[in-house]
């Protein structure tokens, strides 16, 4: 065991002892990325330190890997061992958890400083950042580390307690508390099922036994309309990032979830359409508006959807795997943009040689490079890239006597003196040197893009991930072809990078090689009644797994109903007249019978929806023997597809929010008679068939026609006697008669 498990076990142990002795819960690591399968904590081995949290206080902001309020231990640099407790959130909040959740650090903020001595605090316009410090430099024993640790929260917990109480008087919905004797139980139970499933490395693995992925990288959800297409895509994205995530609970929370995964840009949603282009998912030639009134129009190669996300996946991926190394390219990349603008603004003309000359600065070249002319007229391009291979290799420019054998040996043959000229210019001017602040650090775009560009193969082999998720609602809508050029072999996943097979190809537009990274998934959805499209080719369908979407007549039933609607009256008393109103509608149309005394069937007020299913199921308090949705759904679908197939049935989601006649009676006028015409063009006979004479009619008026002398009486005599059917008035719909 390194020592970087054995401090991870160590704390663990004296956080259960802790657990035992005085009810603290704590957190553990939930997801099993690669690599960190047996980790307790989160961190890594490269990271050097294990964070952990003894609240639920959620919180989400772009690039959020954190909670509000962590215990960070870590290894100092001669290997001793320190910890904080930092406190760290967002200053432009996206939501209301957010807002309460900044709003209980700022008034932590005082209370810590005036209990701990050991405060500090750094300044940022975008982050709120505090933490607390150990009290002395660094510790050899994780005892005696835990024993400060654990005195400091003896201390906070009151200060947090108190001040959640507060913001609760306002926002009685703000989720934040200490982890409850439930949810520390939860995820001990989890750790110890990932333990259990990865702790036996040393057995040789049967390959033939190994099982398919249970999320393929490339994914179509298809189905008629309203079978829950998007509805699930939600779901599967969930799944493949946050696979701890219970998606059994209430849907307002799931989707919480997802748009918290959306807003910190693991999860993009698109949607295809006719008119979308390459241009548009991948790269493409975009103008760019001047910035002054008469400056010529220009145009750049911007980066689309597709690519953006890969972008940020592959990312994810170097800033996991080697965060040093990623923030010393990155610090310089910012750096050389620092020079390159003094150079622009004329406050850089030339620059010092370590033999004491000087180089001069001619231009900036269309790709970022610079020009400088040294000691002739001879001018020399200064390479960014190997710049930036330089800055990585020596940390410290002072430290080389030989410069030209160091130089040469590391980006080959060159104008040694001249690439000193610059880097030196760049180390000593433009990156600091002093001890950087621990708050996460905020990465721009195309800080991401540079460092993307410069990963190798090795780079996306055998390390650890996040992963992120594209889901393209209506894939089929767009000319596919077009609109993902080579990406139709670059997706699959063999050929994704670091796989065996892996493939890059040159893009048109910007000329750089381009690959898909392993951690992004594609989830597509598309609508099997559209006949505006035609199918996808076989090259695409090869690439994809499709999984069927049926109408789920079970999420329909009468007892479903119900629950879904005291769901949406859950903060309503039960003796309010509002709620009484709509479970009387309810009642009557669905045809309750031998419904209990009220007193009994208030009982199940505080249950959970499963025993309130359960009850009801039982036929203790109530059963059904009116209009039966499902039932009613499963007819018109059984004889649409005698009249056209399958693939033209109607989902239950159309249902899912019918809780009287009114109700119903709105569906079928705006969603489902509507639906029909469409799959019968204006056929009303089939409609007829498909829905019975309550609702179609035949139109037996007499007409007469205009005098016409080109037909003679018989032809007249047929066309009038030709079948008309219109829809019936809504009062005319016999839903039970279907």
């Amino acid at each position: 065991m390194d020592k970087y498990d054995e401090l991870s076990k160590q704390i663990y142990d004296l956080l259960i002892k802790e657990k035992k002795e005085n009810g603290l819960n704590f957190s553990v690591r939930q997801k099993a990325s690669k690599g960190s399968e047996l980790n307790y904590f989160i961190g890594t081995k490269k990271s050097k330190y294990i964070a952990t949290t003894f609240w639920n206080i959620p919180v989400s902001y772009p690039g959020s890997s954190v909670d509000l309020i962590n215990l960070i231990v870590y290894f100092e640099k001669n290997g001793e061992l320190n910890y904080k407790i930092q406190f760290y959130q967002t200053l432009k909040p996206f939501d209301e958890q957010n807002r309460c959740a900044l709003q209980l650090l700022q008034l932590l903020k005082e209370d810590v400083k005036l209990k701990f001595k050991t405060y500090r605090e750094s300044s940022s316009i975008t982050m709120e950042y505090f933490a607390i410090h150990s009290k002395v430099s660094s510790f050899t024993n994780v005892e005696k580390l835990m024993k400060d640790v654990f005195e400091d929260l003896k201390v906070l917990k009151e200060i947090v307690a108190e001040n959640i109480n507060k913001i609760k008087l306002d926002f009685p919905k703000f989720k934040a508390h200490s982890i409850t004797n439930e949810e520390f139980e939860n995820l001990i139970k989890k750790l110890e099922i990932r333990m259990s499933k990865y702790g036996k490395k040393d057995k040789k693995v049967d390959k033939e036994k190994i099982e398919e992925p249970k999320n393929p990288k490339n994914l179509i959800l298809f189905g008629p309309p309203g079978t829950g297409k998007t509805f699930n895509s939600i779901n599967k994205a969930i799944e493949i990032i946050n696979p701890e995530f219970d998606l059994t609970q209430d849907r307002s929370l799931i989707k919480a979830e997802y748009d918290r995964l959306v807003n910190i840009g693991q999860v993009q949603f698109s949607t295809f359409h006719q008119s979308m282009s390459y241009e548009d998912f991948v790269e493409g030639i975009k103008p760019i508006e001047p910035e002054n009134e008469g400056d010529q129009l220009i145009y750049k190669v911007e980066d689309g959807i597709f690519k953006r996300i890969c972008t940020d996946a592959a990312f994810s991926i170097a800033i996991e795997n080697d965060e040093k190394s990623t923030s010393v390219m990155i610090d310089f990349s910012s750096a050389y943009e620092g020079l390159i603008q003094d150079i622009e603004d004329l406050k850089v003309t030339q620059l010092p040689t370590k033999a004491g000359s000087n180089i001069d600065i001619v231009e900036i070249s269309q790709q970022g490079n610079i020009i400088v002319k040294h000691g002739n007229i001879r001018t020399y391009t200064i390479s960014k890239k190997r710049l930036s291979v330089l800055n990585a290799a020596i940390p410290n420019l002072n430290a080389v006597s030989n410069v030209n054998d160091v130089f040469r040996s590391i980006i080959g043959g060159t104008n040694v003196s001249a690439y000193w000229a610059v880097l030196n210019a760049i180390k000593t001017n433009y990156i600091t040197t002093e001890e950087k602040s621990s708050i996460p650090r905020e990465y721009t775009y195309e800080d991401k893009k540079e460092l993307v560009e410069s990963l190798e193969y090795d780079d996306y082999k055998d390390v650890s991930f996040e992963n992120y998720v594209l889901i393209i609602d209506e894939i089929n809508r767009g000319n596919l072809s077009s609109i993902l050029g080579e990406l139709i072999t670059l997706i699959e996943d063999d050929k994704r990078l670091g796989g065996a097979e892996q493939l890059e190809a040159i893009l048109p537009y910007s000329k750089k090689r381009f690959g898909v990274p392993p951690n992004l998934y594609i989830i597509g959805t598309m609508n099997t009644a559209d006949r505006s499209v035609e199918a996808l080719d076989t090259a695409l369908r090869r690439r994809f797994v499709f999984e069927e979407k049926r109408p789920d007549y079970s999420l329909i039933q009468p007892v479903e109903l119900l629950g879904r609607l005291w769901g949406n009256y859950d903060k309503i008393y039960w003796t309010e007249q509002v709620w009484k109103k709509a479970e009387s509608e309810f009642f009557k149309f669905c045809g309750a019978q031998k419904i209990s005394t009220e007193q009994e069937y208030r009982k199940l007020d505080n249950l959970d929806w499963g025993p309130w299913r359960e009850a009801i199921n039982s036929q203790k308090y109530v059963t059904f023997d009116g209009l039966n949705l499902a039932i009613m759904l499963k007819k018109i679908n059984e004889r649409i597809e005698r009249l056209l197939d399958k693939d033209y049935q109607i989902g239950h989601a159309f249902f899912v929010n019918v809780f009287n006649e009114e109700d119903l009676k709105k569906v079928f006028k705006q969603k489902i008679i509507p639906l029909l015409q469409e799959y019968f063009y204006g056929d009303f006979g089939k409609i007829g068939l498909v829905l019975g004479d309550s609702f179609v009619k035949e139109n037996d008026e007499d007409l007469k026609f205009a005098d016409f002398k080109f037909y003679d009486n018989s032809i007249r005599e047929e066309y009038s006697k030709k079948k008309v059917y219109t829809i019936r008035e809504e009062i005319a719909w016999a839903f039970s008669s279907i």
